[in-house]
C-alpha cells in the first residue's frame, strides 16, 4: 500500500493518473486486460487541551473513497483519468 503522512494540515494534496489504452494497429485492437484504481483515506484530528481518560477521541473526521475500472479482453479505446486534489489556499484554492 503506497501512503504518505503529512506533519501539518496545510499542504496541498494532488494525485493524478491518466491512462489510455488503444489499438495495437489500425484496425487491430489490443489484447489483454487494462486496469485503473485509486484509494483514499483522509483522515483528520483535533487537539484536545483539556480531556479526560474516558472522553478522549483524538479523530474528528474519517473519510473513505475508492474507485475501480478494468477491462480484458480485445481493447479498441480504455481511458481513464483520475484526479483527487486538496488545495488549502485562500478560497480553498
Amino acid at each position: 500500500m503506497d501512503r504518505f503522512i503529512n506533519p501539518s494540515g496545510d499542504t496541498p494534496i494532488e494525485l493524478e493518473n491518466d491512462i489510455q489504452v488503444t489499438e495495437l494497429i489500425e484496425g487491430l485492437p489490443s489484447s489483454g486486460t487494462a486496469s485503473a484504481y485509486m484509494e483514499v483515506l483522509i483522515q483528520e484530528s483535533r487537539c484536545l487541551v483539556a480531556y479526560t481518560e474516558y472522553d478522549f477521541n483524538p479523530l474528528s473526521e474519517r473519510i473513505e473513497f475508492a474507485e475501480a475500472s478494468s477491462v480484458h479482453g480485445d481493447i479498441t479505446v480504455f481511458d481513464k483519468q483520475m484526479n483527487y486534489s486538496i488545495f488549502t489556499g485562500p478560497g480553498g484554492e
